[in-house]
């Protein structure tokens, strides 16, 4: 059984003579554990894509199963209560809070699920050692470098054990260096069972992964 099914996505912003198709009838299924690599030319619907695959969108058409789950029919909470249970997101410029340190900014999904501050720090504390970054647990943002940003982004999209993690263009923003060691990262998680949708332009990257999916205007042309 998929972890996730598409069935005929479609994702319509505006109408008549604004109207933008960003997705179109739209099919895709992905099996646990795989790491995948998602490509196409900007505006291709990537980015779209994986809005919808973290329940921060919904579409406008068709269905989307999520072990079973029926994602585009739950409602704004429970969306974001399924967003924090199972998603964990990686994006190109960090989105860290710059006024919390490194743990801070790591344990927030925990705060949010409610977690007790003993947990909290327990599994900080794991996902610290995780991603080498026990030394700068105390810094803020912009004490660090790029690829301790994303380190600590990685570890906050870790910290709840998701089923799934999803990154738009984590290593954008990088060097080649830092950039092969967020790859490295990556894959580690995946063999520890973790399923993984990357987007990038990058071929290397993608030839990291598993598979490529790739888009053209708003349709998976190869998979």
């Amino acid at each position: 059984m998929s972890l996730i099914r598409l069935e005929k996505i479609e994702m319509v912003y505006g109408s008549g003579e604004t109207r933008v198709d960003a997705l179109r009838q739209l099919d895709l299924e992905v099996e646990r554990g795989e790491f995948i690599a998602i490509m196409g030319k900007s505006g291709c619907g990537k980015s779209t894509l994986l809005n919808i695959l973290g329940a921060v969108t919904k579409p406008t058409g068709g269905s989307y199963l999520f072990d079973e789950l029926s994602v585009n029919q739950l409602t704004a909470g429970s969306a974001a209560a399924f967003r924090n249970r199972k998603i964990g997101f990686v994006v190109q410029h960090f989105a860290l809070i710059k006024d919390l340190t490194v743990k801070e900014n790591i344990g927030l999904p925990l705060v949010y699920q409610g977690c007790r501050k003993k947990e909290i720090a327990k599994r900080v504390s794991e996902v610290l050692a995780l991603l080498e970054l026990e030394d700068k647990a105390n810094c803020y943002p912009a004490q660090l470098s790029g690829g301790q940003c994303q380190r600590t982004a990685i570890a906050r999209a870790v910290v709840t054990n998701p089923e799934i993690i999803l990154a738009d263009e984590p290593t954008g923003a990088l060097d080649e260096e830092n950039g092969k060691n967020i790859m490295r990262i990556f894959s580690e998680l995946n063999q520890k069972g973790t399923t993984i949708l990357v987007v990038t332009h990058d071929k290397e990257i993608a030839e990291k992964c598993n598979r490529t999916v790739v888009l053209k205007d708003g349709r998976i042309v190869a998979s």
